[in-house]
């Protein structure tokens, strides 16, 4: 037996629930596939501007590189049959710095590291024997080359572009140099610069060996652990999403500069280059609120009208034993087709079910031979005639001499007999009469308010028509004997003394030769 207390969701509130789960879903998926997409273009176009960035900044510095490296060489060949005229140097190497303010300074060296020429003036380094690492690499290559970033003689942080001076037969005299203060301004400085935002968004250069050459704030560091850089510094050019060496998830695009194996990147948080679409999405689901309202209550109402008759239904059919079922299930309103469907279901299965019911009580109370009210049948009616207050008339019929027909005949044919005399009886009587086939060959009527004279002359009437009845089968002619008795509502006599008084009295009428009528009161004079 399931336990009284088990719980079970009703049709509303699982349609509700079902809804709500759905509509929940439904925009939660909506809102995450929205900011998915979103979160996605935003990426990869910032993935993008910063490539593009990067290599427009790289080759704006390639190409201001490649023009300081031809102003020095022009310088060289100026001064390739000069390098002894302390005024010629002088001359133009304060040219170089004034002309185009390239340089933070610029200075000419001999073959052997002396310093012959230097601007600006006021940095006393005309005739110091220079030993930096710059000064010893130009000497050494003989060449055009960018230097790595070292402390200069007078303790700045610098990179050197220089440019080898030789003489008309091709002897190495020295280097005409420039010189990037990489802490100080320059233009330089001015062209990496531009990209440094309020956005948080900003750029960097590394050189080969990983070191910041320009940064906004971290010059001189040396990187590691930052595969963009790893990735730039072999050439390569591209746009990439990486975790810095500071642990912060950066889009950076980054480019390649040829002439100084120098790598540009650009770049800016992920934080911060969301945040505005964070900002969106959650004015989105606030904005969204109010119709998310309005939608559960409007699916709470459309909840409600679906499991309203389906409820009622349920509802009703608690209480099959109620009289009034069927009204009450015609009563519910059932405007969808499933729910009417439902309805003309319970409504047609309750009336086949009742019809059923009847039959069988029915055939409970009935004497399947002759369709006569059984003994239980008798009973019954005779509580329904107590219960009104009716009084009648009880008519006690048996068939004269029925062994006999049994036994010359068969029982096939006795029960012939019985259906006949019933019949008979049925004919004669009224609706309201009760017959019943209280016995084999023994019958029992009630004749609700109807005397005992009355019943007399109804009884009469029975047997004689009995008696002219044609039998089947060359059966000669039956007789029945009747016995009768009165009960009165206001009589101290009970139903079954009554029932007593008719059965003795068709017993007299069996003594007295059969086929007629005896009344019980007629038994008492």
């Amino acid at each position: 037996m399931p336990s009284p207390f088990k719980f079970r969701i009703d049709l509303k509130r699982l349609i509700l629930l079902l809804s709500i789960f759905i509509a929940i879903i439904t925009f939660i998926n909506t809102i995450y596939a929205s900011y998915s997409v979103q979160r996605e273009i935003i990426i990869n176009n910032t993935l993008e501007s910063n490539r593009v960035y990067a290599a427009k900044l790289a080759y704006s510095t390639e190409q201001f590189l490649l023009s300081s490296q031809q102003q020095l060489a022009y310088s060289a060949k100026t001064l390739q049959d000069k390098m002894d005229d302390d005024a010629v140097l002088t001359a133009e190497t304060e040219r170089l710095l004034m002309q185009n303010n390239n340089f933070n300074s610029v200075f000419v060296v001999r073959n052997d590291g002396t310093m012959l020429s230097f601007h600006p003036t006021s940095i006393p380094l005309k005739g110091v024997k220079i030993r930096s690492a710059g000064s010893i690499e130009a000497i050494e290559l003989k060449k055009p080359i960018i230097s790595d970033p070292y402390i200069s003689a007078v303790n700045n942080y610098i990179i050197v572009q220089s440019y080898p001076i030789f003489s008309a037969d091709k002897r190495y005299l020295g280097y005409v140099g420039g010189s990037f203060y990489l802490e100080k301004e320059n233009i330089l400085n001015s062209i990496l610069g531009e990209h440094y935002h309020r956005d948080s968004s900003y750029l960097y250069v590394v050189d080969k060996h990983k070191r910041l050459i320009y940064h906004p704030n971290r010059v001189g560091e040396i990187i590691t652990n930052n595969s963009v850089i790893d990735t730039v510094i072999k050439g390569n050019s591209g746009a990439d999403r990486v975790v810095n060496s500071k642990g912060v998830d950066m889009l950076a695009g980054y480019a390649y500069i040829p002439i100084s194996g120098w790598g540009v990147v650009a770049q800016k948080p992920v934080s911060i280059t969301l945040a505005e679409l964070n900002s969106q999405i959650k004015k989105v689901i606030i904005n969204t609120v109010p119709l998310a309202i309005l939608t559960l209550v409007f699916i709470w109402f459309c909840t409600y009208l679906i499991s309203q008759p389906l409820g009622k239904l349920a509802s009703a059919v608690e209480d099959l034993d109620s009289h009034f079922i069927n009204d009450r299930i015609r009563s519910i309103r059932s405007w969808y087709f499933e729910a009417d469907r439902i309805k003309q279901a319970l409504l047609s299965g309750m009336n086949l079910v009742n019809q059923r019911i009847n039959k069988l009580n029915l055939d409970s109370l009935t004497d399947p031979m002759t369709k006569l009210y059984n003994r239980r049948g008798l009973k019954v009616m005779i509580t329904e005639l107590q219960k009104n207050h009716k009084s009648f008339s009880i008519i006690a019929i048996d068939i004269d001499h029925f062994k006999r027909i049994n036994d010359n005949f068969g029982h096939d044919m006795g029960d012939k007999v019985i259906q006949l005399v019933a019949k008979l009886m049925t004919d004669s009587f009224r609706g309201a009469d009760v017959l019943c086939r209280s016995g084999g060959e023994e019958f029992l009527m009630l004749l609700p308010g109807t005397d005992l004279k009355a019943a007399t002359v109804l009884a009469e009437r029975l047997r004689a028509n009995t008696e002219l009845s044609e039998m089947p089968d060359n059966v000669h002619n039956i007789t029945i004997s009747l016995g009768l008795s009165f009960w009165s509502v206001d009589s101290e006599v009970t139903v079954e003394e009554s029932l007593s008084l008719a059965d003795k009295a068709l017993y007299s009428a069996k003594n007295q030769g059969r086929n007629r009528v005896v009344v019980a009161d007629n038994l008492t004079n």
